[in-house]
């Protein structure tokens, strides 16, 4: 009497987990709606003279955002490409960790000090370093952060407005400048006022420039990061007028480093230049 009872139960609970499979197959066979990429991307990248390629650099998009990253191993130093590689690698593998991205600012500045700590144990008493670009587009908002003195560039309407401060010898110099201590023409021939005086990699690492609010995006504004090898061998003009010209981002790029190959400057040093522009 029993038997038959349970045997209805039995085919209940078979029916009902068969009915529950099936409406899983079903959700799933539904059209996802893929979220539209709102930026376009580009990026070209160049040895220059030198023997090995130290900069490093990367884009990634995901639901918290699209960024991109940009990190010239310094040349004086040793090791300069682990430096750049390990802190490209590190950026991108926390930003693509599956967790809501609340605060990106404050992402940004505490991967720079992860990223930091990450190379002085690495170096282990060695001297290894490098500069750091990293911005990120979200919800048509700019955040950015600079460590060193790769540059980050907003190119709307035809103008190219430097949102970072380079973090050099010079800065100090200016101030000395400022009060009177020295001339012009002592800061332009100063042999020490290209020295660093922050990048990562740096034991006393404390100074980083960011973006103190998002910059709200409109349609056509272009975000450049560049490395040193770009900047000090082509003018601010030069670069504007091809982001001026009509072509995708990846022939903008690759127009920026042919110009900079064409001056054909002794000991040219490594060229790198991201730019993500807005739909």
């Amino acid at each position: 009497m029993y038997i038959p009872i349970l045997i209805v139960r039995l085919l209940g609970i078979s029916l009902a987990l068969l009915f529950l499979a099936v409406l899983i197959i079903l959700i799933n066979m539904i059209p996802k709606r893929v979220k539209r990429k709102n930026v376009l991307i580009g990026n070209s990248q160049k040895k220059g003279d030198r023997k090995i390629q130290e900069d490093s650099f990367s884009t990634f998009e995901t639901d918290n955002g699209v960024i991109a990253i940009l990190a010239d191993g310094m040349g004086g130093l040793e090791r300069g490409k682990i430096a750049s590689d390990t802190t490209v690698k590190m950026f991108i593998e926390e930003f693509t960790k599956e967790y809501e991205l609340y605060d990106v600012q404050k992402f940004l500045i505490n991967s720079a000090y992860t990223a930091n700590d990450k190379i002085v144990n690495i170096a282990n008493g060695r001297k290894i370093g490098t500069t750091l670009i990293a911005a990120i587009i979200r919800d048509k908002k700019l955040y950015w952060i600079s460590v060193g003195d790769s540059r980050i560039y907003l190119f709307r309407k035809g103008e190219l407005i430097k949102l970072n401060e380079e973090h050099t010898y010079e800065k100090e110099l200016n101030k000395l400048y400022e009060h009177g201590k020295i001339s012009r023409n002592e800061i332009k021939g100063h042999p020490q006022k290209e020295f660093l005086t922050s990048y990562i990699g740096y034991e006393e690492f404390c100074e980083l420039d960011y973006s103190k609010a998002p910059i709200q995006l409109s349609r056509g504004d272009k975000i450049i990061l560049m490395s040193d090898g770009i900047y000090k061998s082509i003018s601010e003009y030069e670069i504007k007028e091809i982001l001026k010209k009509r072509h995708n981002p990846d022939k903008k790029c690759e127009l920026i480093t042919d110009k900079v190959e064409k001056k054909n400057i002794s000991n040219q040093d490594n060229m790198t230049v991201v730019l993500v522009e807005s739909k």
